[in-house]
């Protein structure tokens, strides 16, 4: 009875290897059949891009995505979505194999199911812990700009696979996630397929960026103009209006020469401002790094033209969207008020700011003048 068991097992393994082996095939063969063009149709971002500097890529390194199984070491799919990945030419792509180390690593797989239990943690922190383990590996084994991680779950046939793509900071945040899912194992390639799909039009994006800072480094290393990198920037911009870091570079340039540039820089700053949320970590950072802050910039616009309800209207959004900076634009609202003939609510505020740093001259200057303004009001 038990050697009966035991060959039913192995035999069940046997056709379910088979199985996805096959399926596997298929769609390698399918993806070395053609040319990349039948596969990936650019978009204008990317055609636009492609001419700007067509040698820059994206480094995509897939971390183990193991299909889980109760009766026997998981299996990578780590390789196939990898094959899938390449078939865009604008990434570069590698994948790290994992040695599994006993029942550490493939406990959550399914191996053995007591493992957590045993353990006294719960099966999420598990695949958290292996994630982190994975990506201190790939790091020193595959740099790159970003990571795959994912996990398979099955109920009954169906399998369920689920990815996240982690920027290369540490720790990661993650850049998106998609799930996919397949009626059968033999399903799986297709579902991976469709996987790379969705990273690769995601991806574009940081590529897009990417052409635009090499534009940028281009110029700063003096080797094209200003206004060529600028127009480059608009070329991309013209395609892809929705690329908020990739304004905030063309913001930077314009601010090399902000006389020659003075419209763009009023109109690329006002699109940050109304397009700005505080949660896009890539824009902030390149903000951060170019040391531009584009609602102060448009306040500096609108206050040049007197036009102080929009200063008031800018501080508002500054204050809702970009909180860090949240003295500059109080500030600002100070010097609005006075603006709009409202000295009582601009000495208000400008008490306020006071009170927290007696020393800002700024701030003293402004509540001078504005006190001596209201005097002159006051008097008969």
């Amino acid at each position: 009875m038990e050697d009966a068991r035991i060959g039913h097992a192995a035999r069940r393994r046997f056709r379910r290897a088979g199985a996805l082996a096959a399926a596997v095939f298929g769609v390698l063969c399918s993806l070395a059949a053609g040319p990349v063009d039948e596969w990936i149709v650019p978009s204008a971002g990317s055609q636009a891009a492609s001419d700007i500097c067509p040698a820059v890529k994206v480094r995509v390194c897939v971390l183990p995505i193991f299909l889980r199984t109760s009766e026997e070491v998981p299996e990578d799919l780590a390789p196939l979505l990898a094959a899938c990945l390449r078939r865009d030419p604008h990434l570069e792509v590698s994948s790290t194999g994992t040695r599994l180390e006993g029942s550490y690593e493939a406990a959550p797989w399914g191996w053995k199911a007591d493992w957590a239990d045993n353990k006294g943690t719960g099966q999420g922190q598990v695949y958290f812990d292996l994630r982190e383990k994975w990506l201190l590996r790939a790091r020193a084994a595959s740099p790159a700009d970003l990571y795959v991680w994912g996990k398979v779950l099955s109920t009954g046939s169906m399998r369920s696979i689920a990815v996240e793509v982690l920027d290369a900071a540490s720790p990661p945040g993650v850049m998106f996630t998609d799930a996919q899912e397949a009626a059968s194992e033999e399903e799986i390639p297709q579902t991976l397929r469709r996987i790379a799909d969705e990273i690769g039009a995601r991806v574009e994006t940081e590529w897009l960026v990417r052409c635009a800072q090499e534009a940028r480094g281009q110029y700063l290393a003096r080797l094209v103009s200003l206004e060529t990198a600028v127009g480059s920037l608009r070329k991309l911009l013209d395609s892809r209006p929705d690329l908020l870091p990739v304004r905030a570079l063309l913001l930077g340039l314009c601010a090399e020469s902000p006389d020659v540039y003075v419209g763009e820089l009023q109109t690329e700053a006002a699109e940050l401002v109304r397009l700005f949320d505080v949660r896009d970590r890539r824009t902030s950072g390149l903000l951060a790094q170019l040391d531009l802050d584009p609602f102060d910039l448009l306040c500096r616009a609108q206050a040049a033209r007197n036009d102080w309800a929009a200063v008031l209207d800018t501080c508002r959004l500054g204050l809702e969207k970009y909180p860090l900076r949240e003295r500059v634009y109080r500030t600002w609202q100070v010097r609005a008020y006075a603006g709009l003939g409202r000295p009582e609510e601009a000495l208000r505020e400008a008490g306020r700011l006071l009170e927290s740093d007696p020393e800002d001259r700024e701030l003293v200057r402004l509540r001078r003048e504005i006190e001596s303004t209201l005097r002159l009001q006051q008097s008969p």
